[in-house]
């Protein structure tokens, strides 16, 4: 790595931690005054967010979840039939 870029690197970092810093510092005085609204409309953005990067699944990989998903509500058909068949309630 040149000097330069060296040197850009850890300013850019330097600058960095300082910008993290100061929003540590601000979330801690603002906690407890951010409206519960707002807060879930960023926890909304951040799932949105996290939605957006989730890689899709291979064809393998959905048809192994269908294929458990199918055999849950085979079991789930066989255990209600046992539970009816017995007479026993919810």
């Amino acid at each position: 790595m040149s000097t330069i870029n060296k040197e850009m690197w850890q300013s850019t970092l330097a600058q960095y931690q300082v910008w993290n810093e100061a929003k540590f510092q601000e979330s801690i005085r603002n906690a407890g005054k951010v409206p519960l609204l707002q807060k879930w409309r960023r926890y909304l953005s951040m799932m949105e967010f996290g939605l957006i990067l989730k890689p899709k699944p291979s064809d393998h990989e959905q048809k192994q979840k269908m294929e458990m998903l199918n055999k849950y509500y085979e079991q789930m058909k066989l255990f209600e039939a046992r539970r009816k068949l017995r007479g026993e309630s919810v």
